[in-house]
């Protein structure tokens, strides 16, 4: 994502509409006389290919990924711009969903005394979360490692990042948790498994965006599908899979939606063998083609048999001039 970023999120579904009629209607997490942070009782689950609240609503995120804030070092600098973001969400796009993109590398610098992360940090994340819920709005919260580390994929950073947001948010009603921003693991691995390029180069600015709308269907090795999934070792990094991380999560008891994301920085969707085992998986797409739709079509095949969400997506283009060149 870019840092001038704001993210539109909708479920796509094999609902009784058609699958390019945008709904029009704000599905909201909860209503105004049954807030999310007055209903502990309340959890999203998986039902088929849709999400369902436990009183049997059906929930469709509509939101922003707010951006400048938790996945920078400089997070501290930025809450006031946070909080207006999320803020504004809620009050002027009527979002029911908030994604807070969060750098794991800041949960693990200046650990505090006695503790085994950053408490300041953690604390950060948590007055976010009961901010976005104060005003009825579910939580996304996703692992960021772009603006910090940039590791391509999970490592063992991430699965630890995990323990402490179980421990944190666990079965916490309208906390989501999505595994891995835009895995990319495909950018280390060439046919022989030998650094393809330097894969910051690919993450700065505009040639990210115009690299997306070039590579939008960019066909996946069978290696980097196992990576993605099962976890391995290239050029020396050991990276763990999103099936080892889901299982981590429900091993320690917690049932929170999961949002999985793909190979490709989350343009692909997985099948068959690739499908994540276990419950309450979502699957989440970012920036397929608008100007394309034949790019959709592996959403309709796998939004038949598991729900999946556009985590982000854009036009890349608008006449609008509050519309950055490169934002979406």
């Amino acid at each position: 994502m870019s840092k001038l970023s704001i993210l539109f999120i909708i479920v796509i579904s094999v609902l009784s509409t058609p699958l390019f009629n945008l709904v029009s209607t704000v599905y909201a997490a909860t209503n105004a006389n049954n807030p999310v942070t007055q209903d502990n009782n309340v959890q999203l689950k998986v039902i088929g290919n849709q999400v369902i609240s436990s009183n049997g609503k059906l929930y469709i995120p509509e939101g922003i990924s707010v951006y400048g804030g938790l996945e920078d070092t400089d997070y501290m600098e930025n809450v006031a711009n946070i909080d207006a973001q999320i803020i504004a969400a809620a009050k002027y796009w009527h979002a029911n969903t908030i994604r807070l993109q969060i750098a794991e590398n800041n949960l693990f610098k200046n650990i505090t005394p006695g503790k085994t992360y950053n408490k300041e940090f953690l604390q950060a994340i948590i007055d976010q979360v009961n901010l976005a819920h104060s005003m009825n709005m579910a939580v996304v919260l996703n692992d960021q490692t772009e603006f910090t580390s940039n590791v391509p994929s999970p490592t063992a950073e991430t699965a630890k990042f995990w323990k402490v947001m179980s421990q944190t948010f666990k079965n916490r009603p309208y906390i989501i948790f999505d595994l891995f921003n835009e895995p990319r693991v495909e950018s280390v691995i060439s046919t022989q498994g030998k650094l393809a390029s330097n894969t910051r180069l690919l993450f700065l600015g505009f040639p990210l965006h115009a690299r997306r709308l070039r590579h939008s269907t960019q066909s996946i090795s069978a290696m980097t599908w196992n990576v993605w999934k099962n976890g391995g070792q290239v050029n020396g990094v050991t990276y763990i899979g999103i099936q080892t991380l889901v299982n981590q999560i429900r091993g320690y008891g917690v049932n929170n939606l999961i949002w999985v994301e793909g190979p490709n920085e989350a343009r692909e969707l997985p099948s068959g063998n690739y499908l994540i085992k276990g419950s309450n998986i979502v699957y989440s797409i970012h920036h397929p083609n608008l100007n394309n739709p034949s790019s959709w079509n592996q959403i309709g095949s796998l939004s038949k048999i598991a729900p999946v969400v556009d985590g982000e997506w854009a036009q890349y283009q608008s006449p609008w001039a509050e519309c950055y060149s490169r934002a979406y």
